[in-house]
């Protein structure tokens, strides 16, 4: 009995906050704010010259232009991965726009890809070497507001892109290039106090399948592939415009 009074007691504001979270007034307000605050008022100003009170709405229809710069997700080897992002996102329509991205970084072998058969000969130069990955890329980047209603702060938004991207990896132990294609996803939580700025804090992901060149007719794929994949976390300002 004692054991199910304590259940419950811990259970109660679980399953208080999940009923709030699942009420159909709720579920209407996040409809209604969320990905836009095309609505929101701003604190009214006094125009010098006439003298009069002008009031403007918050313009979420902005292109913007955001510099990033990451580090490898993985505590415990953070410095494996330093890449810096440029990206420009054209406003498209409502809460939409179309990204298109620059990256660049220095990532450690073994952090973003294992060896293929032509490299497992030179396993521990290749897997310490640090090489050089960079992409271009075109997608999409979504707004919204979910946070803004949760945490009542109505400075905050999210930003997800997702884009199709070309990469090139450097590979310094026999010289060569490995390209091909990829995609990038990134989630960011935004701090954005006035309607021209955001500072962030972004969780990015990424995968490439890159190839090199064959050396000679008929050389097994096995040796000229190379998957990367490595997540990052880092920080980003923007500038509307």
């Amino acid at each position: 009995m004692r054991n199910s009074t304590i259940l419950c007691l811990l259970l109660f504001p679980v399953i208080s906050f999940s009923q709030g979270l699942s009420s159909q007034n709720f579920r209407n307000e996040i409809k209604n704010n969320i990905g836009h605050r095309l609505n929101e008022q701003k604190p009214p100003t006094i125009n010098k010259a006439t003298g009069m009170e002008e009031a403007k709405t918050f313009a979420q229809d902005l292109s913007f232009v955001k510099f990033s710069l990451s580090l490898n997700s993985d505590p415990m080897s953070v410095g494996d991965i330093i890449s810096g992002l440029f990206e420009y996102n054209a406003h498209w329509y409502d809460n939409k726009f179309i990204s298109y991205s620059a990256y660049t970084g220095q990532h450690r072998f073994d952090a973003i890809s294992s060896l293929n058969a032509d490299l497992s000969s030179n396993a521990a130069n290749v897997n310490s070497q640090t090489t050089n990955f960079s992409y271009l890329g075109l997608g999409v980047t979504m707004t919204s507001h979910f946070f803004k209603n949760v945490l009542n702060i109505k400075e905050l938004e999210e930003s997800l892109n997702s884009s199709f991207a070309y990469g090139f990896m450097n590979e310094s132990t026999q010289n060569e290039v490995y390209s091909g294609p990829g995609i990038k996803a990134e989630l960011s939580l935004n701090y954005r106090p006035k309607e021209n700025y955001h500072f962030g804090i972004a969780f990015g992901w990424s995968h490439f399948a890159v190839t090199r060149d064959m050396r000679f007719d008929g050389e097994n794929i096995s040796g000229r592939h190379l998957s990367a994949t490595w997540a990052t976390l880092g920080l980003n300002w923007a500038v509307y415009f």
